[in-house]
């Protein structure tokens, strides 16, 4: 697939991907486990001593260092391709890297390139799976950081996809690579308007336009249906689409949402049912919202690579992939922000960060911008019509 990769001389296949970190630990596991033969040297770039969970070491310190020879290699991916639509950047908010380093790299990319696409897929801090204290500053920071980068971010937390793996499709000790096979399901739906023609698909630029309001409120949820072959259940279109929207356990408001449909679905029956569910405010939409919900259907099956690492997952017929923007975000940042804030009245790690060259005043303008975030999102829920 043209889209997603790239045909060499000797028809080999590489990802018009390339995988970028401070340190070479994980690119290395990638680029010499089973997909070691994908992978050109051209394709990685990584340094030798990683962010120390630390925004301001990612974005200033050692991730500035290696800015040039990631925005080279990007370069290069980017000639390889006929029409640029656009980005797809995965990257972790708690870290060092995923936070400092990955805000850095989207102004990189806004400068050169200013009419592109950026969907971001952000692993968002969760509330009992902690790995770091200093989560909730760098998520904090990374927010603050890309406000105004005209962004439609996705966000993800191994929390709920580990509750997801353990409660609805049974794993009694789920694995990464599991929670990632499961993430990649539903994000893989995101990239099929770019990798199959057809009459009603949405692509990265229809997703951004659809979802994405305003450009401060781009952060969105996703959910997917069905999980799991299990053929005690109905997977009609409308039991999955019921069953996805379910799943995102949106508990505000609605601004907007896409609905990406894979395989033998009845366009006429995701329409019947979402104005069921409108019917019934289980999707219930701010007032002002003038869409409501964009369709995508696509009449290629769900699969899953490598198969086997989560039983029944991209087996069956049909799926649905759900994309929200709601008002729950407040809710996300919301704690997060009082994380932040409980640290930073006592002043602790501040030292770390200042130490690599941020100044005190940066918390408090951070701080402020995610209030601000917050009290948009209530005043959006809250308008009337």
């Amino acid at each position: 697939d043209e889209a997603v990769f790239r045909q060499a001389i000797d028809e080999s296949f590489s990802p018009n991907a390339v995988l970028l970190d401070l340190e070479p630990t994980v690119i290395d596991a990638v680029t010499s486990g089973r997909n070691r033969t994908l992978w050109e040297p051209c394709q990685k770039v990584c340094g030798k001593e990683d962010a120390a969970n630390n925004f301001a070491r990612g974005r200033y310190g050692v991730g500035a260092a290696l800015m040039g020879e990631a925005a080279e290699a990007i370069s290069g991916a980017v000639e390889e391709l006929d029409n640029l639509q656009g980005f797809l950047a995965f990257h972790s908010y708690g870290g060092g890297t995923g936070s400092g380093f990955e805000s850095a790299l989207v102004a990189t990319l806004r400068a050169q390139y200013p009419k592109a696409e950026i969907v971001d897929v952000a692993i968002f801090p969760s509330e009992h799976f902690n790995t770091s204290p200093l989560e909730a500053y760098n998520s904090v920071f990374a927010a603050h950081s890309t406000m105004e980068a005209g962004l439609c971010t996705i966000l993800a937390d191994n929390e709920s996809l580990f509750a997801t793996c353990t409660e609805q499709l049974k794993l009694d000790a789920p694995s990464y690579p599991q929670l990632n096979a499961l993430l990649s399901q539903a994000v893989a739906s995101l990239t099929v308007g770019l990798r199959f023609d057809g009459p009603q698909k949405i692509d990265l630029r229809d997703l951004r336009m659809n979802l994405v309001p305003f450009p401060r409120i781009h952060f969105c949820l996703i959910g997917q249906a069905p999980l799991g072959g299990s053929k005690a259940r109905r997977n009609f279109t409308r039991d999955i689409t019921r069953r996805c929207v379910k799943s995102m356990n949106i508990r505000g408001k609605y601004i907007a949402a896409c609905l990406l449909y894979r395989g033998d679905n009845s366009p006429c029956a995701a329409s019947d049912t979402v104005a069921d569910l409108k019917s019934r405010r289980v999707l219930e939409f701010v007032d002002w919202s003038p869409a409501g919900v964009k369709f995508g259907f696509d009449t290629h099956r769900p699969t899953l690579v490598p198969r086997g690492v989560i039983p029944g997952l991209g087996s069956e017929p049909r799926s649905v992939t759900a994309v929200a923007n709601a008002t729950d975000a407040r809710i996300a940042w919301g704690r997060v922000k009082h994380e932040f804030d409980l640290m930073f009245s006592k002043r602790a790690f501040v030292h770390w960060f200042l130490t690599e060259g941020m100044e005190e005043s940066e918390f408090l303008e951070a701080a402020k911008d995610l209030e601000h975030l917050e009290k948009e999102y209530e005043e959006l829920e809250a308008v009337k019509m």
